[in-house]
Order: C-alpha cells, then structure tokens, then sequence
C-alpha cells in the first residue's frame, strides 16, 4: 500500500553483457537529486566515480548472480561525499529467459530519527546478503 510512496528512492539496473557492467533502467527523482548522474542508459560506471564503481559493481554482481538479497544501513553515500545516515535493498530481478540479469533496489536517505543505527563510526555501513 505505501509502495508510490517509495517511487522517488527506487531504482533498477539491467546487466549488460558486453559491457559487464549494469545499466540504469529507472531511478527515482530522490535518487536522481542524490546522484547527479544519474540518467537513463546509463552504465554504472558512468554513475558513479571510479574510486566507488568497483564497490558498486561487485556488490550487484553478487545480488545478481549468487542471488542474494542485500541490505546495507549506515553512510550509505560516504565514497560520494553524503554524511548522513541512510539504508538500501537490493533485489535481483530475472528476465524472460528467468536469468537474474536486473536488480531492483531503493534507497532512504536519510532515515527519520528513530529508526535503528549501525554503531556510531562516520564512515560506516553494514552490508548483508540474504541468499534466496
């Protein structure tokens, strides 16, 4: 029911395989005002910076392919300059030949007062990966 809500900090991705790496679909306006390059057709890499990209790549490649729920909590946007704290999940999503070749994620950022935090480290964030 509160999911229209959340349009504006979702985002889905399409793995590309010539150019191993995933290519945006779709992100909300939340995402869009937090990544500034953020764009239709556009590759991960060209998202985000190269000194992030990697982290990034890795840890939807393993959404994707090992599929695996992931959740992180924490400063979620640290490598891209943000302080706050924020969470995300990610989600794999298969394709017509039932391929886990997309993944569907969003990100609230930053969370309302009471919701639980990881331990106070500024650049900190605790990922998991919930295999399904």
């Amino acid at each position: 029911m509160d999911f229209p809500k959340l349009l504006s900090s979702v985002f889905l991705y399409e793995y590309d395989k010539a150019a191993g790496d995933f290519r945006m679909r779709l992100a909300g306006n939340t995402i869009a005002e937090m990544l500034q390059t953020v764009k239709a057709g556009a590759l991960l890499s060209e998202v985000f910076p190269p000194n992030v990209h990697p982290t990034m790549l890795e840890r939807y490649r393993r959404v994707c392919f090992q599929r695996s729920v992931m959740h992180n909590i924490g400063n979620v946007f640290h490598q891209m300059g943000g302080t706050g704290i924020g969470e995300r999940i990610v989600m794999p999503l298969l394709d017509e030949h039932d391929e886990p070749n997309f993944f569907l994620g969003a990100t609230m950022y930053p969370l309302p007062d009471d919701t639980p935090r990881p331990p106070h480290q500024p650049n900190s964030q605790i990922v998991t990966y919930t295999p399904l």
